[in-house]
């Protein structure tokens, strides 16, 4: 046992003395004192040992590689990633200089510079690539810390690295796929533009810049309701707004640009809201197709088809007046047979009507024949118009679909995922107008099986043995019907693929189509799932694409829509489609 100095001369004295019992009082109390005064010096070092244990144990435990070492560059102690990392024993290492450790060059490249400039009282930070005999090739984040002593002297230095290889390969990841989709964007056939909340341009393409006659910077300091021309504004501030409200996934609508020279562009739009993980929308992506060459051809056609009309409606009272000679000549049909000479000239004349009313009839059946010409140029025109409005989709969907299988983030592929479906699902649509003979109506029957055939090739239905049953009736509706409901559709099928086969469970999903008595068209979509949690209010704690599916029957469709848990997931939804007349 040892003793403080301060207590030796009650422990030294030689010469024992009888005490009165105050003094023996007193010496029981100092001898008292003594032993407290011991037990907490005692006990601090402990603390203070079992504090320098602790702290050893984490530094040697930190994945982080910590050295410290002293100013003449000698090793005082290392953690274990640090001895590890260069193939190296503790012994090798600590109570060696770097040079005698590393080599000489070592010391000099790497070492000596940012460890001087360190114990001057500078904290050193860089990153650099660094090749290390365990792991090879690293990316380094290191930092040199000056080492002060109890009286606030430096005394050597603490050096720490961080391997953030990982970070450093997704941050170039990301970059590479931020480009290779600038590049997607900026080669795109069509213009393509961002905004913010606000409408404020964030990212144009050229196609979009030459479309509103703007340079990249002049568009980055205009909304696109600087561009829209005034008497479309309030129905694109209406379609947009709740797009961002979430009350719709995107909108489509023809609209007017104003050039930056004045003269005004037709455009057709197309625009999505881009989402982030947490359900809200980032920004807006629109999708722009100039038409204004379509459009004059349109007006040429309509002022034709009017002349023609002009010209028969002339042609039909000439008709009628001709008719009425003739009631006249009837009328004096007795007076002529009394009257040979005036028969003869009214003969005469009759011949002459009669011709010009040969010459009447062959006018007529060459403008009739015409305005037959003119129409079919038109619809053939405007089945041109859908045909290039689902290949332009088509080629987006394409590439969006290259992007995607290049990217290793999870997010980006299904953000992707999720645009593509929604673009073939519009796309679709184009491609029914296309085929169908009336340009207004498409045959949804057949839209449903291509759209199911479509989303089960996309998830992978087959390799995840889902099978689907299509129970459909010969239902034509109109396309202000038909891009809502497919969009429905991909939502609600989407959501089965992600959510009720989970584990890759097998499974059935069945969709039914058919119009009831009071002409209601009625979709049916069910699945043997694993349903809805219990007490899940799917309107409350539905997802956002769940939220649009709503809002697209209900306010945009002005129909109804229920589901129900029962062996899985059940909706209902049905839609009158007199909302809206046929355009052709």
């Amino acid at each position: 046992m040892s003793y403080d100095s301060k207590y030796l001369p009650f422990i030294l004295d030689r010469k024992p003395k009888t005490k009165s019992p105050d003094e023996l009082e007193r010496l029981v109390t100092s001898f008292n004192t003594m032993r407290e005064n011991l037990a907490k010096d005692i006990k601090g070092r402990e603390l203070a040992e079992e504090e320098l244990r602790q702290n050893e144990r984490i530094v040697s435990t930190s994945a982080d590689m910590l050295a410290l070492l002293n100013k003449d560059f000698i090793y005082l102690a290392a953690n274990d990633a640090y001895v590890k990392e260069f193939n190296k024993s503790q012994d090798e290492i600590v109570g060696h200089t770097v040079s005698e450790v590393f080599g000489e060059e070592f010391f000099e490249t790497v070492i000596k510079d940012n460890a001087t400039r360190c114990m001057n009282g500078e904290v050193i930070n860089f990153q650099d690539w660094f090749d290390f005999p365990l792991s090879g090739r690293c990316f380094m984040d290191i930092t040199y810390y000056p080492y002060y002593n109890s009286e606030n002297d430096i005394t050597g230095f603490v050096v720490s690295g961080r391997d953030i290889t990982d970070r450093k390969k997704s941050d170039q990841a990301l970059t590479e796929s931020e480009e290779k989709l600038n590049l997607i964007i900026n080669t795109s056939p069509i213009g393509i533009c961002t905004v913010d909340q606000l409408g404020n341009f964030i990212t144009t393409n050229p196609v979009y810049e030459r479309m509103v006659g703007h340079s990249k910077e002049e568009c980055r300091s205009l909304s696109f309701f600087d561009v829209t021309h005034p008497d479309d504004r309030p129905k694109n501030k209406k379609l947009f707004q709740s797009m961002f409200s979430l009350e719709a996934t995107g909108f489509s609508m023809k609209k007017r640009y104003i050039h930056k020279d004045g003269s005004v562009i037709d455009v057709d739009v197309h625009a999505v809201g881009i989402m982030d993980a947490d359900g809200k929308i980032r920004f807006g992506t629109a999708f722009v197709n100039d038409i204004t060459d379509n459009k004059i051809k349109e007006k040429e056609i309509e002022d034709k088809s009017r002349e023609l009309e002009n010209q028969f409606d002339k042609s039909e009272k000439q008709r009628i007046a001709t008719l009425s000679v003739l009631t006249d000549l009837n009328a004096s049909s007795k007076k002529l047979r009394e009257e040979i000479t005036e028969r003869i000239n009214a003969e005469n004349k009759l011949k002459a009507i009669n011709q010009q009313l040969t010459a009447n009839e062959q006018q007529l059946k060459a403008n009739e024949e015409e305005i037959k010409i003119n129409l079919k140029e038109k619809i053939v025109l405007i089945q041109e118009i859908y045909h290039r409005t689902k290949n332009n989709m088509a080629v987006i969907s394409s590439m969006l679909s290259m992007q995607s299988r290049r990217s290793d983030n999870e997010f980006v592929n299904t953000t992707f995922k999720e645009i593509i479906n929604k673009i073939k699902a519009m796309s679709l649509v184009h491609q029914k107008l296309y085929q169908s003979k009336n340009l207004s109506n498409i045959d949804f029957k057949e839209y449903v099986e291509d759209l199911a055939k479509l989303l089960m090739q996309s998830f992978g239905a087959e390799s995840r043995k889902i099978d689907s049953k299509l129970e459909l009736e010969n239902v034509n509706i109109l396309i202000d019907s038909a891009i809502p409901l497919g969009l429905i559709l991909n939502e609600l099928v989407s959501n089965i693929f992600k959510h009720a086969f989970p584990n890759k469970k097998d499974g059935k999903i069945f969709i039914r189509l058919f119009k009831d008595d009071d002409n209601i068209i009625n979709l049916q979509l069910s699945d043997n799932g694993i349903g809805l949690p219990h007490n899940f209010d799917i309107r409350k704690d539905g997802s956002m694409g769940l939220s649009s599916v709503f809002s697209l029957v209900e306010r945009q469709l002005k129909g109804s829509i229920s589901a129900k848990s029962e062996n899985g997931l059940k909706w209902h939804i049905k839609i009158n489609d007199s909302l809206h007349q046929e355009r052709v």
